[in-house]
């Protein structure tokens, strides 16, 4: 949070901190998350392919007025790469979830449905 705050410019000093009871269980959950996710990501080859990754960077490109100039900044560095990466992995993880998600329909009152009865 502290380095979140300072890459944008702002003094943590000038933030109040949570109690640490506070954030853990959402940090937790939060990590939990990320090691299930990148262990499905490895057994699957859910990983991004150089073929997806450059079909996205072409697909996005293509809204330029100089495609091929787009093209070639994003491949003149690689955190700009990973970023798409990123979306590719992302992409992957919810086809194969998709594909082997048993999907039931629920009939759900619309109150229920919003949240109303919260």
């Amino acid at each position: 949070m502290r380095q979140e705050l300072e890459s944008r410019g702002q003094t943590p000093a000038n933030f109040p901190t949570p109690p640490r009871e506070q954030m853990e269980p959402a940090a937790r959950r939060r990590v939990s998350l990320g090691l299930i996710l990148a262990e499905l990501v490895k057994v699957q080859g859910l990983d991004a392919k150089p073929e997806q990754t450059r079909a996205v960077v072409e697909e996005h490109a293509q809204s330029f007025e100089k495609p091929d100039e787009v093209v070639r900044w994003y491949y003149a560095e690689r955190g700009r790469l990973d970023d798409v990466n990123a979306v590719v992995v992302e992409d992957n993880v919810v086809n194969w979830v998709l594909a082997h998600a048993a999907v039931t329909d629920l009939p759900v009152p619309f109150d229920e449905f919003m949240g109303a009865n919260r």
